[in-house]
């Protein structure tokens, strides 16, 4: 009984001895198979977070590298753009620029054949008016210088006896008062002055009679060109026929400057020959040559030529002038007269006759040659010349 009770322990004690080896080994493989999938899964997620972080960083460089591709062949584009384009307006500019010169040589070979053949159409015509005017200018001319010598006759014979009466006059007058030789020698002075007046006249009649010579010579010149033009003039026609429409173009342009260069040298010339350098005597017979000059051109056409106008308006201030200096020498004659002893005896006698510058002794009124001035666009030009000569 003994025996099978300690065979029982025995066997129970295996037993348990193999249930707690079991257990324990069990425990043991637990903690070491918890260890390894742990440490396994922290290196798993090492290397999937280094994977992970070289893609990122592929891609990064990768979109970076993109960016930097896109700008260098956008600047690429750009600088072969704007090349391309600047060498695209240099040659449109260059092939311009030759058109523009093949144009212009047109042009200017078309506008010296239509200015010559103009001049040559226009030289005729103009010839034609001169000879036509020149006759009538002349023989007009020449009315009036015979009309200012008898003037000047006149004057002459007056002023000789207004200087024997007034040597009577002083030579009956008792010399009681002291102030009469400087009466006298005023007299005097007035007589001398009205001398070299008379002399002057005649000076001016001489320049003008050679004036009317060197025209006369000059007509029959032009008369003789005037033949020779229109011999080569036939020829031309046909040229001037086709070449009609550009000169109608080019009419308007050259006429402003010719109207224009003729208004300066007008007025140039009415600075130059102010009133203040000019004498009377002097100045009375160029106004009577410029008077009868502008009633001829008036009658011939006024309104074409612009200095034709001009001419007229200064006519119209020079006998305004006239006018006002003969009142005021008259009124000097007048007072020194009065001064002297002898003014009775001289005051009894007819004073000088003033010659009324009208149409029929060969002169021009102002009324009649404003009223010959139609154009209302004269007023401007009719102001410049008064403000320069008053």
């Amino acid at each position: 009984m003994n025996l099978n009770l300690d065979r029982t322990d025995e066997l129970r004690r295996e037993a348990g001895a193999l249930k707690i080896q079991k257990n324990f080994r069990r425990h043991r493989d637990r903690k070491s198979f918890l260890t390894m999938r742990k440490s396994a899964f922290i290196l798993q997620t090492g290397l999937r977070s280094m994977i992970a972080r070289n893609e990122f960083r592929f891609r990064k460089q990768t979109k970076a590298a993109i960016i930097i591709q896109a700008y260098w062949r956008c600047y690429h584009a750009y600088l072969y753009y704007k090349s391309h384009q600047k060498a695209v307006l240099v040659s449109q500019c260059s092939w311009r620029c030759t058109v523009a010169r093949r144009e212009l040589r047109k042009l200017k070979m078309a506008a010296r054949e239509t200015g010559a053949l103009k001049a040559v159409k226009d030289k005729p015509e103009k010839r034609t008016d001169l000879e036509e005017a020149k006759p009538q200018e002349i023989a007009q001319l020449q009315d009036v210088l015979h009309k200012m010598q008898l003037q000047v006759e006149e004057f002459k014979s007056m002023a000789i006896k207004e200087r024997e009466a007034a040597r009577k006059a002083i030579e009956e007058a008792p010399p009681v008062i002291k102030e009469t030789p400087a009466i006298v020698q005023d007299t005097d002075a007035l007589v001398l002055k009205e001398a070299r007046l008379g002399a002057r006249r005649s000076q001016a009649l001489k320049m003008a009679l050679a004036w009317l010579l060197t025209e006369k010579q000059t007509a029959e010149e032009e008369k003789k060109a005037h033949a020779i033009e229109q011999a080569k003039n036939v020829n031309l026609t046909k040229k001037l026929e086709d070449a009609g429409k550009k000169a109608d173009q080019l009419q308007d342009s050259v006429q402003r400057l010719v109207t224009d260069t003729m208004i300066l040298e007008m007025k140039s010339l009415v600075d130059h020959y102010s009133f203040s350098r000019i004498s009377y005597g002097y100045l009375s017979t160029i106004f009577g040559v410029i008077v009868i000059s502008a009633r001829v051109t008036l009658s011939i056409r006024l309104t074409k030529y612009p200095l034709l106008q001009a001419c007229t308006l200064m006519v119209c201030i020079l006998e305004e002038k006239l006018s006002n200096l003969e009142s005021e020498n008259q009124l000097h004659r007048q007072q020194a007269l009065s001064m002297s002893p002898t003014g009775r005896a001289l005051a009894a006698r007819p004073n000088t006759t003033i010659f009324q510058r009208t149409p029929e002794n060969g002169n021009v009124d102002n009324e009649e040659i404003k009223k010959a001035l139609p154009n209302p666009q004269l007023t401007e030009t009719e102001k410049k010349p008064q403000t320069s000569l008053n």
